[in-house]
């Protein structure tokens, strides 16, 4: 099983020199690249501290001129918000300034905050139908010239993006899933699944991947960007010891408080200054333990192995979540001197990028 880490830039309310948010996030990169890791991810997010990362192909083009790690994978973009011909040639540079290295993952997205606040994307089923619209538009854009598109949301008249993208025929694309149906039609469609299972048990994980498997067996024809893989996104800290860890399960619950009122929508017109408020929310902080990976390294370790055992591909782990960056960095120091070498001998990892 790959291993990788999302920068989910989340910068609490408790900190208010911005300008140490970037350079913290650089510190985690740095660090992920030390210790071998396989990905780093990073999603769009707006207008708030839960996410303070809205350009994740510019974060990864800055990255990629000073790491090795082999997947940089932007993760998810919202393509509602955009317009698929700008967005097409952007995700093209940055393939170009990767070496490479870059892969996907268009997207609807989740929560209506972002779009609420900009008019742009209208409810659910107008999100839908944009996204699915400027999908397409986008693999046509990655594969042909003189392009002609009239629709919806998105028209233009021979384009041709440039500079084409460097992979043929285009980055590989991940697509966010949370239900077992989206899984089976992503994988027979080719593209890799990503998933992620905060407040479900690990059946929940299980019966994903099954419903990827089942996709993959009813695929047809050539698989362009060749074969799908299955993706698994989830919190992990390793602490240092017990007490560590509730410290940290504390620190973590405030942040769930933080996304709940996102999820729900309740919270909307209730952000100050870009600040998202905590609300409360039915699990507690004993529910949530149950589903993240927060644990001394053996505790760790035994539900890593759990997912690999499921058939993961990649694991990428939330490991930012309202701690002290040191405090990130020195798990993912335990991590790759308890853990790492057990997770890396089942499979190989991708080729580091040369300096």
């Amino acid at each position: 099983m790959q291993m990788g880490i999302e920068l989910g830039g989340y910068w609490p309310t408790d900190r208010a020199d911005w300008q140490n948010l970037f350079p913290e996030m650089v510190n985690v990169v740095k660090k992920a690249d030390e210790i071998g890791l396989d990905a780093i991810v990073v999603g769009e997010h707006h207008f708030m501290d839960y996410g303070c990362t809205p350009s994740p192909l510019s974060m990864i083009a800055h990255i990629a001129s000073f790491v090795r790690v082999p997947r940089l994978v932007a993760a998810i973009l919202m393509v509602p918000i955009h317009d698929a011909p700008i967005l097409a040639g952007e995700i093209a540079q940055v393939d170009h300034l990767t070496g490479g290295r870059l892969e996907i993952g268009p997207a609807r997205g989740g929560a209506p905050y972002e779009y609420d606040l900009t008019f742009r994307a209208g409810d659910a089923e107008t999100t839908r139908r944009n996204f699915e619209e400027q999908f397409k538009a986008l693999r046509m854009l990655f594969t042909e010239t003189n392009c002609n598109f009239e629709g919806e949301f998105t028209k233009f008249r021979n384009v041709t993006i440039m500079p084409p993208v460097l992979r043929k025929p285009h980055p590989p694309i991940w697509q966010a899933c949370q239900r077992e149906e989206a899984a089976f039609h992503c994988a027979k469609n080719g593209y890799h699944v990503f998933t992620s299972s905060l407040r479900r048990p690990i059946t929940y994980v299980r019966g994903m991947r099954e419903a990827f498997d089942a996709g993959l067996a009813a695929a047809e024809g050539t698989r362009p960007q060749g074969q799908p893989e299955f993706a698994h996104l989830q919190w992990v800290y390793v602490g240092k010891d017990d007490a560590d860890v509730r410290e940290k399960l504390q620190i973590a619950y405030k942040k769930q408080r933080k996304f709940w009122g996102q999820w729900t929508n309740t919270t909307t017109y209730q952000v100050v200054d870009g600040r998202v408020p905590e609300i409360d929310m039915p699990d507690t902080v004993d529910d949530m333990a149950k589903g993240i990976i927060f644990g001394t390294k053996n505790q760790v370790l035994e539900r890593l192995l759990e997912i690999a055992e499921l058939g993961t591909d990649l694991m990428v782990m939330k490991t930012g979540f309202g701690q002290s960056n040191p405090d990130e960095v020195g798990s993912l120091d335990r991590l790759a001197e308890h853990i790492l070498p057990e997770i890396q001998t089942s499979r190989a990892a991708p080729k580091r990028a040369s300096r």
